[in-house]
């Protein structure tokens, strides 16, 4: 990602907050020279509400360019399922070696870091992340 798109995708990720946010788990390859988004979110895979605020992000994202499958990979994992499904989700997402890791909330957010530094965590719908540790 050149500075100027690195730009274009925080802004899309910081304006996901304020946007009720879709989301759907494609099942099609990926090339393995596309930058990869991964996302942890907070919901099941069918939690209506969850997906719709990832579709949301997701089109958010094609307004600036990046589609998913032609010029970004982003791969999702849910970690709504208890401690160990989100672990198995931290430890999926860290394996594919994305560029930046969305993630949501405060449990999220705090496995992600304690896995890895050297990934982005870009994260939403944390409570008090000055005194959870995350910033």
């Amino acid at each position: 990602m050149s500075g100027v798109g690195r730009r274009e995708f925080i802004t899309a990720l910081g304006g996901m907050v304020a946007t009720p946010w879709p989301l759907a788990a494609r099942a099609q390859q990926r090339p393995e020279s596309l930058p990869r988004i991964g996302c942890l979110v907070a919901g099941a895979a069918d939690d209506q509400e969850a997906r719709a605020r990832h579709n949301a992000f997701r089109d958010s994202l094609e307004k600036l360019g990046w589609i998913d499958g032609r010029t970004i990979s982003i791969d999702y994992r849910w970690g709504s399922r208890g401690q160990e499904r989100t672990q198995a989700g931290v430890t999926e997402l860290i394996g594919l070696a994305p560029r930046a890791i969305l993630s949501e909330g405060t449990p999220n957010t705090q496995a992600l870091q304690a896995e890895t530094r050297s990934i982005p965590i870009v994260f939403v719908a944390a409570t008090d992340p000055l005194s959870s540790g995350l910033v």
